[in-house]
């Protein structure tokens, strides 16, 4: 966030002294979890995918490149109870695409990474996942993905079966 920032400021002619960055990142952290508590986007078929693999008996894990307090604000709007373990890109010392956050996710809920099935929608997540052993399904946001061994790209989460997930772990 405070290179990106940093960057914003620069683009806009705009004062970028240290003081000034760390003023503008308060800012937009404050402004983006009330936003995450209001207005927050939803991949169609998400929190249903979530809530019936759930009922498969299947553990959940959000795994975010975002910071805590960001993940917390989404997590009032999704639903904290949807989720077993979360884990938050500022609690690890390498963010995505390293694995940490995946190997974290899988140790606090006591799986093995080649267990799991990651929902990704960008490259970063899913080199992490990879890299971590997960099996990968990706759902492309912003920018195509391409199949790879491990990962299967679907255009919606509605796509995704959650009792053939459930059968095949």
């Amino acid at each position: 966030l405070d290179v990106a920032t940093a960057r914003i400021l620069e683009l806009y002619d705009a004062p970028r002294a240290p003081a000034d960055v760390t003023a503008a990142m308060a800012f937009l952290l404050q402004r983006m979890t009330e936003l995450f508590r209001t207005e927050l986007p939803v991949m169609p078929g998400a929190l249903e995918l979530v809530d019936a693999v759930r009922a498969h008996g299947l553990l959940t894990a959000l795994v975010s490149s975002s910071y805590r307090v960001l993940v917390d604000a989404a997590l009032e709007t999704l639903g904290a109870e949807r989720f077993d373990v979360t884990v938050a890109g500022d609690e690890l010392e390498h963010g995505k695409p390293h694995p940490d956050a995946y190997l974290t996710a899988c140790r606090r809920l006591g799986v093995e990474p080649a267990q799991t099935v990651a929902l990704e929608d960008a490259m970063s997540g899913i080199l992490s996942a990879e890299a971590a052993g997960c099996q990968v399904i990706a759902v492309p946001w912003l920018a195509p993905i391409d199949p790879a061994p491990g990962r299967l790209v679907v255009s919606s989460l509605l796509d995704v079966d959650a009792a053939a997930l459930a059968a095949s772990r």
